[in-house]
């Protein structure tokens, strides 16, 4: 999958994505929390292997409301440079940004387009940041999968990342990535932790302006 040339020095991806949330909590929470929205996964590349990675997270429901993961990374180096996390929610904001000095750990937003850049076609352990702390997590093909879209089911590589146990603790959760048979491309993604579940169904073209 290659992301789009936008000037000599940088290239840039911008996936849509509509969310809802499910499971048994997450049906529950809706009388507390959002259900459904939009979501933007921008991915930026310079000559120098510089990634600059965000998703934006609205909700439909109340639009001041956002959530933003993203990371800046040396991927030649093989350096997380800093990841921030940020949100605005029922007239609440609050935001924190790190710089990790360990090599080798990639930011949860940025490992959709680690996996779909490298394609991994056996098991593959590596650490990424996740809200502030580092873990150790397991990307596991699964094989093609039918994944069920509006134009109707289509087959795509399935890939899950799950939680390794490390000094007692493991990462509460995990994501499931489908990719485009054809180029990698990102097409579905859900993330799930204990009986929530949020979905991110791929789409084309912008809705509403991103904060």
């Amino acid at each position: 999958m290659a992301l789009t040339p936008i000037a000599a020095e940088e290239t840039e991806q911008a996936l849509h994505y509509d969310w809802t949330l499910s499971g048994v909590v997450g049906f529950l929470a809706r009388a507390f929390l959002p259900g459904h929205g939009e979501g933007v996964l921008r991915n930026r590349l310079d000559d120098e292997g510089h990634l600059m990675t965000e998703l934006v997270v609205t909700s439909r429901s109340a639009a001041d409301d956002y959530w933003r993961y993203g990371s800046e990374s040396d991927t030649k180096a093989d350096r997380l440079l800093r990841a921030w996390t940020s949100y605005s929610f029922r007239g609440k904001q609050k935001s924190k940004e790190k710089q990790p000095a360990e090599l080798g750990v990639v930011e949860a937003s940025s490992l959709i387009y680690r996996i779909s850049e490298d394609p991994p076609t056996t098991d593959r352990v590596i650490r990424i940041w996740w809200d502030g702390d580092i873990h150790p997590v397991r990307i596991v093909p699964l094989g093609v999968d039918a994944l069920s879209t509006e134009d109707g089911p289509v087959d795509a590589l399935l890939f899950e990342v799950r939680g390794e146990r490390h000094d007692g603790k493991k990462l509460p959760g995990r994501v499931r990535l489908w990719l485009s048979l054809a180029d990698n491309e990102p097409l579905d993604f859900t993330v799930s932790r204990a009986f929530v579940k949020v979905h991110f169904r791929r789409r084309h073209g912008p809705r509403t302006a991103t904060p």
